[in-house]
């Protein structure tokens, strides 16, 4: 029984340009860090 040869990755369509796909991922975690800091600063502010 023979496998078959692995898919060549560099001819999967992506949905999305590498640069704009690394822009979201880095996004998302300033975001993950932005969002506490931001709720501490709005409760320091209503207390």
């Amino acid at each position: 029984m023979a496998l078959a040869p692995p898919p060549d990755l560099s001819d999967i369509a992506v949905p999305a340009p590498h640069a704009i796909a690394l822009v979201g991922l880095m996004g998302m975690l300033l975001g993950e860090k932005l969002w506490p800091m931001g709720k501490r600063l709005v409760s320091h502010w209503l207390t």
